[in-house]
């Protein structure tokens, strides 16, 4: 994206668009706003850099992790993934087989719920105490909510100070492939999740693999039909998956 729009600006400058156009910056305003959101991070950030010693590292990654996926959505479980889960913050199986379902029952923001969660992860693992989990939940949602704050007011300055140039264009021409790249990645995601699982439990090979499809395709149809809600898709979902684990564990 960033080489994107590099390579746009310097098309439409190399064409003089930008001649007596006006493309100042107005700072006071922007630094203001800014240091309102930095200061409502800083105070909800105070109770879990108190009671957790790995909040200082979870801030950081928290507030990377919202500004890449700017605005939350489905596609930031890819994100999550790659931040947290890979670097072992939160385990594959808490991530996907816990989180990732209450994040889709409830309803929401799905970048506050999963940071929240993420954060609650993170607590209780380094104090052992349901508190702790609360305090870095807490700083969790800040990061959600600051980050997104910080990320819009900077963009919105600097979209009406050059408005005007081409790159906004293209970049709207490129986001969304890349939402639909960051939303195939956490379905294959849980898709391999779901082999493992099998694995785990001594099942035929693929069979998890085969359940997780023919569970998909009985929602997509319902949805079609009948035009269930999520929520009663992800109900019968699960208790789908635990008829067939059950049954395969007595088999």
């Amino acid at each position: 994206m960033a080489l994107l729009s590099f390579y746009s600006m310097v098309c439409y400058y190399r064409d003089g668009r930008n001649r007596n156009q006006d493309v100042t910056l107005d700072v006071k305003p922007l630094l203001q706003d800014v240091g309102a959101w930095l200061l409502f991070l800083a105070a909800l950030s105070v109770p879990a850099l108190v009671f957790a010693q790995d909040a200082p590292l979870f801030i950081p990654k928290a507030q990377l992790s919202a500004v890449i996926s700017f605005g939350g959505g489905d596609a930031y479980l890819a994100v999550a993934d790659g931040i947290f889960v890979a670097d072992d913050m939160i385990t594959s199986s808490e991530f996907y087989n816990q989180l990732v379902p209450i994040v889709n029952a409830l309803p929401g923001s799905i970048l506050c719920k999963t940071l929240s969660g993420i954060g609650y992860y993170v607590g209780y693992h380094v104090t052992g105490t349901v508190l702790g989990g609360w305090m870095v939940a807490l700083t969790g949602l800040a990061c959600s909510i600051a980050s997104s704050g910080l990320t819009f007011i900077a963009v919105f300055h600097l979209y009406t100070t050059f408005e005007r140039i081409s790159f906004f264009d293209l970049l709207r021409r490129w986001i969304r492939p890349i939402i639909v790249g960051l939303l195939l990645s956490v379905a294959l995601s849980m898709f391999y999740e779901n082999l493992s699982i099998g694995v785990e439990y001594d099942w035929p090979p693929l069979m998890g693999g085969v359940v997780s499809v023919a569970i998909f395709a009985l929602d997509q149809y319902l949805f079609s039909r009948f035009h269930l809600k999520k929520i009663t898709l992800l109900a019968l979902s699960g208790a789908l998956s635990l008829a067939v684990g059950l049954g395969m564990t007595l088999i």
